[in-house]
């Protein structure tokens, strides 16, 4: 081999040589390029799946906010409820209460005159007794009128 022989064989393995890095390199860049595509696709279907799952969820936390509105306006009307009946029991008592004072003005009353009839009577009984001490003395009788009493 002469070296204008070996020099072009030079040259073709030196472009050989180049033909093949640059393969090398296309083909390694055509791996990376699949692998992060792959890491891609794959971020991708974790992302659609958690946008899904907040959707479902949030669907389930609208479901959850009405039914707990609902059960809100129904403790809203018990309370009210409730509150009506506290002031009609209120209105009661208090009605009670009057009724209450004036029943106790007559039984007030009631004691009052029982005490004046007692009073009445020991001083009806005093007189009588009077009358009848001083009709023995002139020899008349009282006794029936004392007795019946």
């Amino acid at each position: 081999m002469t070296p204008a022989s070996d020099r072009r064989l030079s040259n073709v393995v030196k472009k050989i040589m180049y033909v093949i890095i640059v393969l090398a390199l296309i083909a390694g860049g055509w791996l990376l390029y699949q692998h992060y595509h792959n890491i891609g696709r794959s971020d991708s279907n974790a992302i659609n799946s958690t946008i899904q799952s907040a959707e479902s969820d949030n669907q389930s936390a609208r479901s959850d906010i009405g039914s707990a509105a609902g059960e809100i306006a129904d403790a809203q009307s018990k309370l009210d409820s409730a509150a009506a009946d506290i002031d009609d029991a209120q209105q009661s008592v208090s009605s009670l209460q009057t009724d209450n004072s004036d029943d106790q003005a007559v039984i007030d009353q009631c004691n009052d005159l029982v005490a004046s009839s007692r009073s009445n009577l020991a001083a009806a009984r005093e007189i009588l007794g009077n009358a009848a001490d001083s009709g023995q003395g002139t020899g008349t009788s009282c006794s029936s009128t004392a007795a019946s009493t």
